[in-house]
């Protein structure tokens, strides 16, 4: 009954380490956000270097044959100042258009985190041989109609020690005493061959006997 007790207070106190953990979850959940900027911000340094120098030498093309009635434009750019140049068109040059968004959706389903704080079916364990077990449910009257039935419907009892044949004869007479005081000892002697045998062994252990306990 204490480990059961002692085991559902450890099992509580796992809450905690939920908490640790969504933490940690939370954290490197910023970390690939911390990424993904480094990496959006180096991709952007590079594009704008190229068109830096993309632009300077379509400046410098197009000033050095700014009186050349012949010149043909050998970029995009430089295309792009010749053509406003001769137009006289007053219009902007935008060599760039962005748009940046956030999906906060995505962003939360990327933790995710499933909480149930419903007890576990207990799973059922192996008794060693000789122990014996029972199950008994509670009487419907020990409950109020209010109370919510228990999810566990049984509960199991085991004895610490085997049952043995004539173990339940403990009050009164010499052979009580007898008993009480074998078990102390954990020995029993055998009423034939007055042999010594351990507590757990149900039969004479004595040479030629195999007398089973009386």
């Amino acid at each position: 009954m204490n480990d059961a007790q002692q085991e559902l207070i450890r099992s509580s106190e796992a809450i905690s380490q939920c908490k640790v953990e969504i933490i940690s979850a939370v954290n490197e959940a910023k970390r690939a956000l911390e990424e993904l900027k480094e990496n959006l911000m180096k991709t952007l340094e590079q594009r704008q270097r190229a068109v830096k120098e993309a632009v300077e030498a379509a400046v410098r093309e197009t000033y050095e044959n700014c009186t050349n009635r012949n010149y043909q434009p050998t970029s995009d750019n430089a295309s792009i100042i010749w053509s406003r140049a001769t137009r006289e068109s007053a219009a902007p040059i935008s060599l760039l258009s962005y748009s940046v968004s956030v999906d906060t959706k995505s962003i939360k389903e990327a933790v995710k985190v499933e909480i149930d704080f419903k007890p576990q079916d207990l799973k059922e364990l192996s008794l060693p041989q000789g122990f014996k077990e029972f199950s008994f449910r509670p009487k419907s009257d020990s409950f109020t109609s209010a109370e919510p039935k228990s999810p566990i419907s049984s509960r199991k009892l085991v004895y610490a020690k085997p049952l043995l044949p004539g173990s339940m004869s403990l009050n009164g007479g010499d052979t009580g005493r007898r008993r009480r005081e074998e078990e102390q000892a954990d020995l029993w002697t055998c009423t034939h061959c007055h042999t010594q045998n351990s507590l757990g062994a149900l039969k004479c252990t004595g040479k030629e006997c195999n007398r089973l306990r009386q």
